[in-house]
């Protein structure tokens, strides 16, 4: 019942003037078991449509877009891995992926986000040939995201739509690549189904639970 939906992309090329806005700071942070330092700031319901902030865009009444802020400092100086981080519905038992995902290093003028957005399945032209304009496609790049599943709940992970032609979808689940950033703030943006009603949501790093996800 989860394949007749997905997000679309902005495929206009933007540098961003990024500005990182004050919220309300929440402050809640752990230590995870490999040495991340996590600071939960702020979550609430996403603009669907495209802004500063995020590179999809979610049409219809099927999907709401979730936004999960928080700082994260690396510890032990390793790269981050983007794909361990997920939402569960602990209702609905389902776990989402990770949508879309920009990281900020301090004030970022005129410079654009990390991103590292990779293609879970190549996009090719009538050709034969990578589609331009699209993440890359590098399965020599591992995804991780199954390798912290959770017993008893089905994966959801909601498909990007690449192409501005409705009639000729380019569709591919995407990852994300490790970080370059070592201590940053990141916002990640997870797409959860509307049909699945009154859902409970926790944010899990891997195995470990960050916070309880209210949405204002």
């Amino acid at each position: 019942m989860f394949n007749s939906v997905y997000i679309n992309h902005g495929m206009k090329k933007i540098f961003l003037l990024s500005f990182l806005i004050s919220f309300a700071i929440n402050g809640q942070e752990i230590v995870t078991n490999d040495s991340l330092q996590i600071t939960f700031k702020r979550s609430k319901e996403a603009a669907k449509f495209f802004n500063a902030n995020q590179s999809n865009k979610v049409k219809g009444d099927e999907l709401k877009k979730i936004l999960i802020r928080c700082k994260i400092k690396s510890l032990n100086d390793k790269p981050v891995d983007i794909n361990a981080f997920s939402l569960i519905d602990t209702k609905n038992k389902v776990r989402y992926r990770i949508a879309d995902y920009m990281g900020y290093k301090g004030f970022s003028i005129g410079i654009p986000p990390e991103s590292n957005k990779l293609l879970k399945t190549q996009l090719l032209n009538k050709r034969g040939k990578p589609w331009p304009d699209v993440p890359k496609y590098d399965p020599s790049v591992p995804d991780s995201f199954e390798a912290y599943n959770f017993d008893g709940y089905q994966n959801i992970e909601i498909p990007t739509n690449f192409s501005i032609n409705k009639n000729k979808p380019k569709i591919s689940v995407v990852y994300y690549g490790p970080t370059t950033l070592r201590r940053f703030t990141s916002d990640m943006f997870f797409v959860i189904l509307n049909e699945l009603q009154n859902p409970k949501l926790e944010f899990y790093y891997k195995h470990e639970k960050i916070a309880d996800i209210e949405i204002d």
